[in-house]
């Protein structure tokens, strides 16, 4: 970025290099969560390889509902979780998830999903709490 294009008045903003900046830190911060969440497996750096760290879906090994077929990761061997046979998301399936993680000690308070599964969720007869007022 040149001194001109910061030199120059601009409508709406102050600083050119401030807004690229936090347009910046949003895609990184975007990255760094889907790493996070998403990798199923490590990956070793080498010199041709890129390294990558194994994100919750690879810690995961109970409470979850894979289907028939599915596998649950494993953090020791370094193996990814596979998916069973794809079938729909009902209300007996995230009630068995939900009760398997209170049983083994979890807080089943939050149930994170996609939009198009919040959309079936609410849908269901035991989604009673739709929102949470947060006091100010």
């Amino acid at each position: 970025m040149s001194n001109t294009a910061e030199a120059v008045r601009k409508y709406g903003r102050s600083s050119e290099i401030a807004r690229l900046k936090t347009k910046k830190m949003v895609e990184l911060k975007r990255d760094i969560e889907a790493a996070a969440i998403g990798n199923g497996a490590s990956v070793t750096g080498t010199s041709g390889v890129a390294g990558q760290m194994r994100g919750l879906y690879g810690f995961v090994a109970t409470n979850n509902d894979f289907g028939v077929g599915g596998v649950a990761p494993n953090p020791q061997t370094n193996t990814a979780p596979t998916l069973g046979t794809l079938r729909p998301f009902v209300e007996a399936s995230a009630k068995a998830v939900i009760l398997g993680a209170y049983s083994n000690g979890g807080d089943a308070a939050v149930f994170l999903v996609s939009p198009a599964h919040k959309a079936k969720f609410s849908t269901f007869g035991a989604a009673v709490q739709r929102t949470n007022e947060v006091a100010m």
